[in-house]
Order: structure tokens, then sequence, then C-alpha cells
């Protein structure tokens, strides 16, 4: 009786890569920016408190009285998360090979191949940015701007050309990157493997995407262009 073949665990590890940019880090991209995508809601308190950005990140604050318990918290299941996928994907991206610009390689799911490489550099060094701007900068230990500050410091940093062209870039690669992702977990995982199932899946994925931009877009404006002065801001970073 032959023995079965050893598992591959670049395959193994493929595998988890794609499930952890789904679960929990892409989940927690569409609750991010659909929470800060309330900013442009701030100043309409007659639509109801829980419209407003400042009312969703003190419900977020309430659910527990430790800071250091909610750091916690996020670490573990969101920050890690995302550092073992940000790791793998550089693994992944250095051993992979570019064929668009050879010839009889042009076709569009290798188009797709290259940009999503190259988002997961973008969306990498984005989140440095971010992190350290929001999470790291200016603050004591707790790691994390006092609540009435928050606003402002997105508000002040997006008013700079620089500051505000590296949230557009950062917010188009992360919802292409995710997008695509999920195509790609459909295959990865075998359930999108006929012709049609993966046409629904570009579909879907073209979906997300713009869903993503849209709410990214949003938050965007209400943190550049809104007073902040007429805000009541919140722990949730940008």
């Amino acid at each position: 009786m032959k023995k079965p073949p050893p598992l591959d665990s670049h395959f193994l590890l493929r595998k988890v890569h794609s499930l952890l940019g789904v679960i929990p880090v892409g989940l927690f991209l569409c609750f991010h920016l659909f929470m800060n995508s309330k900013a442009v809601m701030e100043g309409h308190e007659s639509l109801g408190e829980t419209f407003t950005f400042a009312q969703v990140v003190k419900s977020i604050e309430s659910l527990h009285p430790s800071r250091a318990f909610l750091n916690a918290v996020e670490i573990l299941f969101i920050f890690l998360p995302l550092l073992l996928h940000g790791i793998y994907g550089l693994v992944i991206w250095w051993k992979g090979k570019n064929n668009v610009l050879k010839p009889g390689y042009g076709f569009f799911r290798n188009w797709m191949y290259t940009l999503q490489r190259w988002t997961g550099i973008l969306v990498f060094l984005f989140l440095i940015a971010h992190v350290y701007r929001m999470r790291l900068a200016g603050h004591g230990s707790d790691l994390a701007w006092a609540p009435d500050e928050v606003f402002k410091v997105l508000h002040d940093y997006l008013q700079n050309g620089f500051g505000l062209a590296l949230y557009i870039v950062g917010v188009l690669a992360s919802a292409f990157h995710f997008a695509n992702g999920l195509w790609l977990v459909g295959i990865t995982w075998g359930v999108t493997i006929g012709p049609r199932s993966q046409k629904i899946s570009t579909a879907f994925a073209v979906l997300v995407f713009l869903v993503l931009v849209f709410l990214g877009g949003v938050a965007l404006y209400g943190f550049a262009a809104l007073p902040p002065a007429t805000h009541v801001a919140g722990a949730m970073g940008g």
C-alpha cells in the first residue's frame, strides 16, 4: 500500500494566507471603512446620534472600560493576522513571476495578478504609515489618541497634498487588493472552478471594489473637508 504524498507546506500556507486576507483582515477593512464613512455625517445630529462618527466610536470604546484590553484584542485579532498575511504576502511577491509583458501573457487575469502583487506592497507601506500616525505618534502608552483629538489629527494631515494623496492611494490599493483577493480565494479553495462561477465571482469582486472605494471616498471627504471644530472626535483612527 502506497503512502499518501506529503503535504506541501507552501500549499497549506497559501490557503491560510488567503483565508486571513478575508477573515479577519478583509472583514475588518469593510467594517473600518463603513464606520469611518460616518465622518461625513457629523454636524447632522438631526438624523440621529447613531449616524455620527463620534457616536459610533464611543460605542466601540464602551465595549470595555480598559484601553489595554481593547489594545490586546486589536493586536490579537487584527494586527497579528494582518502582519502574518503581509509577511507571507511578501514571500509570495518575491517568489512570483510577472508574465504580463511577455508575448502571449498579456491577458486580463495576468494583469489582475500583477496588480494584486503591487497593491499588496502599496497597502503594506500605507498601513505602516497609517498605524504609526494613528497609534504610535504623539501620545502616551495607551496607543490611542484622546477621543477629542482623532478627527483633528486626520483632518490636519489630509490638508497636506502628500497626506491626501497617500490616503487616496491607500484606499484604492486596499479596495482592489481585497476585492481581487476574494476572487483568488475562490480559486485557492476550489470554490469557483468553472467559467460560469468565475464570471459571477468577478462581477462580485467588482461590486465589492466599487462599494469600498465609495465608502473610503466618503470617509476621506468627511475627514478632509469638514471642519474639526464641529466634531466630537473619537478614538477609531481613520
